[in-house]
This record gives C-alpha cells, sequence and structure tokens, in this order.
C-alpha cells in the first residue's frame, strides 16, 4: 500500500489491458507512464517487440521515475513467420527483466507483451498466453501491470481489472501512407 500525496490510503495492483487492432495502445501506456511519475511512484517500461528505436524512448529515459528497458536491436515482426533469433532474445530478455522486477517498482507496462505469442511458431513458445496467465496470476500483489497488445485471449478477460479494447475504424495505412516519426513511432 502506498500513501497517495494526499496522505490518504490509496491501493494498487490492479491488472490494465490495452489490446486491439487499433492505433493508441503504446500512447495510453506511455501516458499512465507518465502520470504516474508525475505523482512520484516507480515505473519500469518494458517493450517486447519493438526494438529501442521509437520516440518515446528518449522522453521515458529522461524521467528519473521512469526505468526503459528495451534491450534488442531487430528488425520488426512479422505476423504469421517464425520470429528470428534477435527478436526471440529479445522477448526473452524482456521477460527476465520482468521476473526479476526490483521490488521498489510500482508500476509494470508490458508494451506488446500481449502480441508475442501471435509471432511465435509451434516449437520456439518463450511466452505462451498460458505463461502470460500464470504471470499475471502470480505477479506482486501492490504491484499494478499495464499489458498492451493486438489480441487478449477471452480466458484472461476475467485476470483483468481494467481491459480495453482499441478498435480500428480508419487508417492512414490502408491509403499507403507510411508510419510518420512522432506520430506512430
Amino acid at each position: 500500500m502506498i500513501l497517495s500525496k494526499s496522505s490518504e490510503k490509496t491501493s494498487y495492483g490492479f491488472v490494465h489491458a490495452l489490446y486491439g487492432q487499433g492505433k493508441g495502445k503504446t500512447s495510453a501506456a506511455i501516458g499512465l507512464a507518465i502520470r504516474a511519475a508525475g505523482c512520484g511512484l516507480k515505473v519500469s517500461f518494458v517493450q517486447f517487440m519493438k526494438d529501442g528505436k521509437s520516440n518515446e524512448r528518449k522522453i521515458l529515459e529522461s524521467i528519473p521515475e521512469i526505468d526503459y528497458f528495451c534491450p534488442g536491436n531487430h528488425q520488426w515482426a512479422s505476423r504469421g513467420k517464425e520470429m528470428l533469433k534477435s527478436q526471440r532474445e529479445h522477448a526473452l530478455s524482456c521477460m527476465k527483466y520482468i521476473f526479476n522486477l526490483p521490488e521498489d517498482k510500482d508500476l509494470l507496462i508490458c508494451d506488446e507483451i500481449l502480441n508475442v505469442p501471435l509471432y511465435l511458431d509451434g516449437n520456439n513458445k518463450p511466452l505462451s498466453y498460458i505463461n502470460l496467465a500464470d504471470y499475471v496470476r502470480n505477479k506482486r500483489p501492490n504491484l499494478e501491470l499495464v499489458i498492451t497488445g493486438l489480441y487478449l485471449p477471452k480466458n484472461m478477460v476475467d485476470l483483468i481489472d481494467y481491459a480495453s479494447e482499441i478498435k480500428e475504424v480508419k487508417h492512414p495505412f490502408k491509403l499507403g501512407i507510411k508510419a510518420r516519426p512522432g506520430i506512430e513511432f
């Protein structure tokens, strides 16, 4: 239990899922990380599928209350294709990080962790939805947890306190517009 600035007891330990085909999951998670840091909470922001070159990195690393972790230097994964060795190693490094999270962290954001099982072949699953559900069930009770990605299995919904599906209605990608720095990454 953490004391808020108003000295009232505030309980932490809820699980948030931001998922779906729409844009804004990572942006919402970044906003929550900044809000929590502004309140004095200690945050770990882990990017499971990104390559560490997204432009949010600079701002997240500049905030003392936020630890940013994105160890990989790899290509983006393509759905339906087996992950490259470098991508798999990146995901495994991120998993090791979250399993050894320091006790002083109040908020853990696992950006795109829900995508990892979608990109793996049948034999090399460093993270399955079953393993992820076990992690959520067994996390530290006072650790606030945010998971993002394209898909949230229905059997995980009962483990989640906040579930927000982000639906794509319209997107410039469909017109051939490429991802733009500062907007999409």
